[in-house]
């Protein structure tokens, strides 16, 4: 659970008594249940339900899955959906999937780093290796 108080720039309303101020705060208080599984050993999943109660509107029921897929030993595919919805007709979906990938274990960016000592001038694998 948790309690958000914003400050918010105060908006104004015209109507037959003139200008009138709104508020300057926005008091909400949010309900959050998630969960985290593993699928299998290549596969994670994510779910995320919110109830959110907000000052002077309507009460708002959030929704969101994840699932992160591995593909291989360098890249993970993640997918992820959502959708918001309150009884004053507010409604909102969002989708996404991108794919992330890792640069492999002791590659470099720069290729100077990544030469290595051609193997007629290596020491035999019993000796001790010194630098100086």
């Amino acid at each position: 659970m948790s309690f958000l108080h914003a400050a918010i720039a105060p908006c104004y309303e015209i109507d037959f008594n003139g200008l009138n101020r709104d508020r300057e705060g926005l008091a909400s208080i949010a309900y959050q249940i998630g969960s985290e599984n593993i699928l299998t050993c290549r596969i994670r999943m994510q779910n995320d339900m919110r109830l959110i109660d907000m000052i002077d509107r309507e009460l708002r029921f959030a929704c969101l899955g994840a699932i992160n897929v591995s593909i291989g030993e360098y890249r993970v595919a993640c997918g992820d959906a959502g959708f918001t919805h309150d009884e004053s007709l507010f409604r909102a979906v969002s989708t996404g999937l991108a794919l992330e990938v890792a640069p492999k274990a002791g590659a470099s960016e720069f290729p100077a780093a990544n030469t290595t000592t051609p193997a007629k001038s290596r020491p035999p694998s019993s000796a001790p290796l010194l630098r100086v």
